[in-house]
């Protein structure tokens, strides 16, 4: 291998890896990963990712290591995006705001639902690798998919009809039948899932779809440019931005999924001339100013939907960066675009 493999597809395998029972940092030595991941950039090659996946089930004979990872990671860890699926107009749309999520962040990756009388299917395929290279990955796509989809239900013993994977069985039925609670079909033409149709149509809250889209559209543009610059801060300002619906979110949890200290994490942000809480401040009133803008919510369910528990704390904070209170700033847009 290359002195230095590179996790591309999340941040958070690493506190995966440890929940499994692998330690983490103890596979970063083996194969010489940098500790900090925030030196690592996050589209460079995917077949360094496969193959690292590869790599650390062989070592550990984990024979299902991807259905592992894939059955601890849940909805919080989406960070936004999970934040958007929850709320979601419908079920159907939450399979679509994933696939966009997959395509973004796994290059190659292609989520497709289909429909066909009572039954939907959703495939999930790697191109330009072959079906036993790459069958860490699909596991780990088809078990978290089924995971939050018991989430979005909220049915915790919810299962697919039928799960299916083109590669071969070489002894990870067991797990895998225990993860989805179906019959896995291997040596399939398609890798995926198969459920009721009517579960499309099943919807999972009643959240303000503005505020949906604003930070939906937040966090696409973050991706878009970490994807295009890989700088440091584009990096924080993903992680801060996927995950600004989180009440008690901190620079500790940043350098968590960053994988440095607290205290290097802050000098370097220092040297960039920055901070956690700036950044922080600067993607909330983002936020906050679109939603303001095109939604119809009040200040205080906009207060709430963005983690704060005190309404009157958000116009605290919205007052000190704008210099006005939230409805005054909605009320001089309108004026404006009058």
């Amino acid at each position: 291998m290359e002195k230095t493999l590179l996790i591309t597809r999340s941040l958070r395998i690493r506190s995966a890896l440890n929940e499994i029972g692998i330690d983490a940092d103890m596979i970063f030595r083996k194969f010489r990963i940098s500790p900090e991941l925030g030196k690592v950039a996050v589209s460079p090659s995917v077949s360094k990712y496969v193959d690292l996946i590869n790599a650390i089930a062989a070592s550990f004979e984990r024979p299902a290591l991807g259905a592992e990872i894939g059955n601890v990671r849940t909805l919080r860890e989406l960070g936004v995006v999970g934040y958007i699926l929850k709320n979601a107009p419908s079920f159907g749309q939450a399979l679509t705001t994933i696939s966009n999520h997959i395509n973004l962040t796994l290059p190659g990756a292609r989520l497709s639902l289909s429909e066909e009388k009572d039954l939907a299917t959703v495939t999930f395929h790697l191109d330009g690798f072959s079906d036993e290279r790459c069958r860490h990955e699909v596991e780990l796509n088809v078990v978290h998919l089924i995971g939050v989809t018991r989430q979005l239900l909220d049915q915790v013993d919810w299962a697919p009809t039928g799960v299916f994977f083109r590669h071969n069985d070489v002894g990870q039925s067991p797990l895998l039948e225990q993860f989805s609670g179906a019959c896995v079909t291997y040596d399939h033409f398609f890798s995926g899932l198969r459920f009721p149709r009517h579960y499309l149509d099943y919807n999972p809250s009643n959240a303000d779809p503005e505020l949906l889209r604003v930070l939906e559209r937040l966090n696409e543009v973050a991706l878009n440019s970490l994807q295009e610059s890989r700088s440091f801060l584009d990096r924080v300002t993903l992680i801060v931005t996927s995950r600004i619906t989180e009440p008690g979110f901190n620079l500790d949890d940043v350098a968590a999924e960053i994988g440095m200290s607290r205290r290097s994490l802050h000098r370097k942000l220092q040297e960039k001339g920055t901070s956690f809480r700036t950044i922080r401040s600067d993607t909330m009133m983002r936020a906050a100013k679109e939603s303001l803008i095109s939604g119809s919510q009040s200040v205080t369910q906009l207060a709430h939907q963005l983690g704060y528990s005190d309404a009157s704390a958000f116009n605290r904070f919205f007052l000190k960066q704008a210099g006005v209170t939230p409805l005054q700033y909605r009320k001089q847009q309108l004026k404006l675009s009058a």
